[in-house]
């Protein structure tokens, strides 16, 4: 039997690929690297093996092998399939440098070293108890906010408590698609569209979900804004920028997206006074993390840590499958597992009995 691979190596964790052929050439792309396959490549050893260390930081990591630049798979050396549909091959690496690769569920008779180390983190009664509801406003309703207030009756018929809203706030016009564009290339973090109606009427309609005792959450983009987002003028420092000194984002074909420059202080702290303000001026009861599996794991924790100063029961949702959001910044990751059981019943390859 082989050994499984990535292992821990002399510089970090290390990849190593096995071609049944000669190819030209490897990397690995994931959620470490934005998915760019140009950015990490793999060295060619003796008999079509080829090798990578790269130092990562602790927590769970999706990637996939690219040969030739063009096949995408996963890693035959790896046993480990992520939740999420996507099939992407996945390692955990704990705060020592090691190496997990799960090769079994999580259960309560085989935990797994994580969870037989560590507790989660203290989180809010209703985020446990939440049926939550996921929406954007236009496809949801043509009133804005004040059509959205008047479903809560609907809503809570279905016996839902919580609900979440994807972005509405004013949408970048360049390298825009379609008509209204992607809702997560958000222009400025501040702003509502107008399409949607007014911050009064935001307002109103959550003071009246909160009545029908329903929490609200706001989709939050994460990592990036629109290209041509208000501050890439202003504060150029705090976008990414190519070898031409352009505005851009790491992840390929978003080209109407900017990246964050984590390594700028200043940006966080704009970032985390925006999220504030939506819950200091809305009422916001908690936030989904859009693409969190790719931001700092220390910038989601000091995200948490100042809004629990404005709002103690503030709850966090995290679009990731990483283990450690539960130990340092968040409340709830996926569990893609669910999903694709919903699949499996809507498409009859599975029946409740």
């Amino acid at each position: 039997m082989k050994p499984y691979f990535p292992a821990r190596g002399e510089h970090g964790v290390k990849f190593v690929y096995e071609a049944e052929e000669d190819v030209r050439c490897v990397a690995v792309a994931g959620t470490f690297n934005s998915w760019d396959a140009a950015r990490h490549r793999m060295a060619r050893r003796e008999n079509h093996t080829w090798e990578l260390e790269l130092k990562l930081p602790e927590g769970r990591h999706l990637y996939k092998i690219v040969v030739n630049d063009s096949e995408w798979i996963l890693d035959p050396l790896n046993p480990n399939v992520s939740e999420d549909g996507q099939h992407n091959s996945s390692i955990t690496v704990t705060e020592q440098g090691d190496v997990l690769i799960r090769t079994s569920d999580i259960t309560e008779q085989a935990p797994g070293i994580l969870y037989e180390r560590f507790h989660s983190l203290d989180s809010p009664e209703w985020i446990r108890r939440a049926v939550i509801y996921q929406l954007h406003i236009s496809a949801f309703t043509e009133g804005g906010f004040i059509g959205l207030a008047d479903k809560l009756d609907y809503l809570q018929q279905l016996g839902v408590n919580t609900l979440w809203i994807m972005p509405f706030q004013e949408v970048g016009v360049e390298k825009r698609i379609g008509s209204f564009g992607d809702p997560y290339a958000v222009r400025d973090y501040y702003s509502i569209d107008s399409r949607f109606g007014t911050s009064d009427e935001l307002q109103a309609f959550i003071a009246k979900a909160h009545e029908y005792g329903m929490r609200v959450i706001l989709d939050w983009v994460m990592n990036r804004g629109s290209v041509d987002h208000i501050l890439t003028r202003s504060h150029p420092d705090y976008f990414t920028r190519n070898e031409n000194n352009e505005v851009y984002y790491e992840v390929p074909n978003r080209d109407y997206f900017a990246g964050l420059n984590f390594e700028n202080e200043e940006m966080r702290a704009y970032i985390i006074e925006a999220m504030t303000y939506w819950v200091t001026r809305f009422d916001f009861d908690g936030f989904r993390l859009d693409d969190s599996d790719i931001t700092p794991m220390n910038f989601l924790a000091q995200i948490r840590q100042a809004l629990l100063k404005v709002k103690a029961d503030i709850a966090l949702i995290s679009q990731s499958y990483d283990e450690y959001h539960h130990l340092e910044c968040c409340d709830l990751t996926y569990d893609g597992s669910l999903r694709l059981t919903i699949k499996d019943l809507a498409e009859r390859k599975i029946t409740r009995g």
